[in-house]
């Protein structure tokens, strides 16, 4: 009965030996492909394109969103500078005088 049990073990045993062998020639095979796939990549495209066609969304997002705060920040500035190059031009009031479109 325990000879059974032991033929038995040995067999199931020998089977997920050469299961884990075939996983494991699976995996080299993919890892091979992965390697030769990004080979291929690098040769078309720069390291930093790579990178960002296949961020995550959430920084795809995160950088987008930093960028437009860049460019709002950038807006603002150049029209504070306006504002200070022209002086402030503001719609008259009944009595003031104006020189050149700038209030007195």
């Amino acid at each position: 009965m325990t000879e059974i049990r032991i033929d038995a073990a040995r067999a199931s045993n020998k089977q997920l030996r050469r299961e884990v062998e075939r996983l494991q020639q699976e995996n080299a095979n993919l890892r091979g492909q992965i390697s030769y796939i990004n080979a291929r990549l690098l040769q078309k495209f720069s390291k930093k394109k790579i990178e960002k066609i296949f961020a995550p969304p959430k920084v795809k997002k995160e950088k987008a969103l930093k960028k437009v705060g860049k460019a709002e920040k950038e807006l603002k500035e150049l029209k504070a500078e306006v504002v200070e190059r022209q002086g402030r031009r503001e719609p008259s009031i009944a009595g003031e005088k104006r020189e050149g479109g700038v209030l007195k």
